[in-house]
C-alpha cells in the first residue's frame, strides 16, 4: 500500500506540474505583459521532470538518471529565481536596486551552470550510487560527498536570499508576491531534508514530491490572485480603477485608468493617465515634496498645448496624479520611425509643431501666482519624449516633474544638473544660473532634429559632443540647407551658446514662426500621426497610447 501511495504521489506531482506549466504558458501568451510567465512554465516543467525521473529511479538503477534528478532540482530553483526577478523586480525596486538584483540573478545562473558541470563530471558523487528504501520502494540515489551536500545547501539558501527580500517588499502585486514567498521560504528546509538522504540518512517520508505538489497548488493560488486583480482593473486608487501600466520614469509609474459613475451614471466613463509614485520613494520626504511640487505647478497650467491635471490624491499613503490621457504618439516615436525610413519632417510640419510648442512655452514662462508675481517657470526637460502628438494634429507638452519655479518648495541644489543632456543649454551643463531661455535652446534642438532627422551636435565621443555643445559648433549644421533661410536663422539663434543672443522669449519665437506657417501643415501632421498608428498595427503592437509621463522608447 505504501509503495503504491509513493508512486501515485509522484504521478500526482507530475500531473499538477504539467497542469501548472500549461496554465502559466497560457498566461504568458494570452495576457499582455506576462511573457515572463514562461519562466514559471519552465519551473513546473522541470518539477514534473524531476518527479518522473525519481519514479524511473525506482525501476531502473542509473547513475545518469540519479545525477539528472539533482540537475532537475537545480533547474527548478534557477527558473523560479529568474521568473520572479523578471516578473516582479520592476514593481518594487528603484533603478539602482534593479541593477543589483540583476547582478545577483546573473551570478546565480553562473552558480547553476557550475553546479551542473560538477554533477555530471562526477566530482560530487565519485560515480557511486546507493539504493535507499522509502515506504517500501527502493530508489537509486547518488552518493554525494559532504562538500557536495554543502554546495547544494548554499545553492538553495542563495535562492531564498535573493528572492525573499524582493517578494516581501512593499509595492505592486504584493499579495501575489507574498503567496510565492511562502513556499520559497521553505526551500532551504526541504533542501536540508534531501541532503540528508544524499548523506545516507533515510528519512521516513518522501517529502520533496509532496512539497512540489504543494508548490503547484501555490502556483494556482498565484494565478487566481492575479486574475482576480486583473478582473477588477489591477487595483483602485481613490475613484480610479487602474487597467494597465503604460510606462514609467525615475520616481513614478503611469497607468491607464478609468473613472466610472455609480448607478444610472455607470456608463459615464472617463479614461485618464494616472501617475503614481513608486513605492520605494513614498517614505522619502524629498521625493514626496518633488511630487507635490509637480502637482502644484501643473495645477496652475491651463492651456490647449499642455497636458491638463484633473486630480491629485493619496491612497494607502501612496501619492498619485490624475492627468489628461493623450491618444496618439510621442514625438520621439515619430522621429524614430521616420529615421528608420530615411525620412524627415516636412519643413511646414516642423514649423507647425514648433509654433505650438512655442505657444505652450510662452504661456508657461509668463505664468504668475495669485498675487500677479511671475512664477519664473522653466520646464527644464523639453524633449521629444515629453512632446505628445494627437490624431487631430495638436501638440501637448507634458512632464513638469523637474520644472523650476519661484514657489517650488524642493529647489535643486547648486551644481545639480536635471534634464536630458542632449537637449540641455550650455549654461545648464556648466551648472551656471539660467532662465526660460534654456527651454528655448531645448526647443531649438527639437526643431533642428525635426528638420534634419539628426541632433545638431555630433562627435566621436560624449566628451567631443559636450565640447561642441559648449562651443556652439554645429558639426552637421550643413543639413539645415533643406530649410528656408528665415527658419535656419531662427534655429541658429535658438542654439546660440550665449543666452543673450537667443530670442528674448518664446512669444518672439512664436511670432517668427507664425510668419512661416502654412494652412496645410495641420492636415499633414494628422496624416503623420495616422502613419505612426498604422505602423504600430502592422508590427502587431498593442494599441498605442501616449500619456502625460515620460515614455520608455
Amino acid at each position: 500500500m505504501f509503495a503504491t501511495l509513493y508512486i501515485n504521489g509522484h504521478l500526482v506531482t507530475a500531473a499538477f506540474a504539467a497542469a501548472m506549466a500549461v496554465a502559466f504558458a497560457m498566461s504568458a501568451f494570452r495576457v499582455p505583459d506576462h511573457r515572463q510567465d514562461l519562466w514559471f512554465t519552465a519551473a513546473f516543467v522541470c518539477t514534473g521532470a524531476a518527479g518522473l525521473v525519481e519514479m524511473a529511479l525506482c525501476v531502473t538503477p542509473s547513475l545518469f538518471l540519479a545525477r539528472t534528478h539533482l540537475v532537475a532540482g537545480a533547474s527548478v530553483l534557477l527558473s523560479v529565481c529568474i521568473g520572479c526577478h523578471v516578473q516582479y523586480v520592476s514593481d518594487i525596486a528603484n533603478p539602482s536596486l534593479r541593477r543589483r538584483y540583476r547582478r545577483f540573478v546573473v551570478a546565480y545562473a553562473g552558480f547553476t551552470v557550475a553546479m551542473i558541470a560538477i554533477v555530471y563530471s562526477g566530482l560530487m558523487d565519485g560515480g557511486r550510487t546507493r539504493v535507499i528504501s522509502l515506504w517500501g520502494v527502493d530508489a537509486t540515489m547518488s552518493v554525494v560527498y559532504p562538500f557536495g551536500v554543502a554546495l547544494q545547501f548554499i545553492y538553495t539558501c542563495t535562492q531564498a536570499a535573493i528572492l525573499l527580500p524582493m517578494l516581501l517588499a512593499p509595492g505592486e502585486r504584493r499579495g501575489e508576491r507574498m503567496l510565492l514567498a511562502m513556499p520559497l521560504a521553505l526551500v532551504p528546509l526541504v533542501g536540508i531534508y534531501e541532503q540528508l538522504i544524499c548523506l545516507g540518512v533515510s528519512p521516513c517520508l518522501p517529502l520533496s514530491g509532496y512539497y512540489s505538489a504543494a508548490a503547484a497548488l501555490m502556483g494556482a493560488a498565484v494565478l487566481a490572485e492575479r486574475f482576480r486583480t486583473l478582473s477588477r482593473g489591477l487595483s483602485v486608487m481613490g475613484e480610479y480603477a487602474i487597467e494597465r501600466r503604460l510606462g514609467g520614469g525615475g520616481m513614478a509609474d503611469v497607468y491607464l485608468a478609468r473613472r466610472s459613475g455609480d448607478g444610472k451614471l455607470s456608463k459615464v466613463v472617463r479614461r485618464v493617465a494616472l501617475k503614481r509614485m513608486r513605492p520605494e520613494y513614498v517614505g522619502d520626504p524629498a521625493f514626496v515634496q518633488m511630487f507635490l511640487d509637480e502637482a502644484r505647478i501643473v495645477a496652475r497650467l491651463s492651456h490647449p498645448h499642455i497636458v491638463a491635471l484633473h486630480d491629485v490624491g493619496r491612497e494607502h499613503g501612496e501619492l498619485y496624479l490624475v492627468m489628461e490621457l493623450v491618444e496618439g504618439a510621442p514625438l520621439s516615436r515619430v522621429l524614430k520611425i521616420l529615421r528608420a525610413r530615411g525620412e524627415v519632417f516636412d519643413v511646414d510640419v516642423a514649423v507647425e509643431l514648433a509654433l505650438q510648442l512655442a505657444d505652450a512655452l510662452a504661456y508657461a514662462h509668463e505664468l504668475t501666482d495669485d498675487d500677479g508675481r511671475p512664477l519664473e517657470l522653466v520646464h527644464r526637460d523639453v524633449s521629444p519624449q515629453n512632446i505628445l502628438l494627437t490624431p487631430t494634429g495638436h501638440l501637448k507638452l507634458t512632464d513638469f516633474g523637474i520644472a523650476r519655479s519661484a514657489d517650488r518648495v524642493q529647489q535643486t541644489a547648486t551644481g545639480v544638473i536635471k534634464g536630458k543632456t542632449a537637449y540641455m543649454a550650455p549654461e545648464q551643463l556648466k551648472g551656471e544660473d539660467y532662465d526660460h531661455r534654456a527651454d528655448l535652446y531645448a526647443a531649438g534642438v527639437v526643431l533642428f532634429e525635426m528638420v534634419t532627422g539628426a541632433r545638431p551636435f555630433e562627435g566621436e565621443s560624449d566628451a567631443a559632443v559636450l565640447y561642441r555643445v559648449l562651443q556652439g559648433e554645429m558639426h552637421i549644421g550643413n543639413r539645415l540647407i533643406v530649410a528656408p533661410e528665415p527658419l535656419v536663422g531662427l534655429i541658429r539663434r535658438m542654439l546660440d551658446p550665449e543666452p543673450t543672443q537667443r530670442p528674448a522669449s518664446a512669444a518672439e519665437v512664436h511670432r517668427t514662426l507664425a510668419s512661416m506657417h502654412t494652412d496645410s501643415a495641420r492636415e499633414k501632421l494628422r496624416g503623420l500621426v495616422a502613419m505612426v498608428a498604422a505602423h504600430e498595427v502592422r508590427d502587431h503592437a498593442a494599441p498605442y497610447q501616449t500619456v502625460a509621463a515620460k515614455r520608455l522608447d
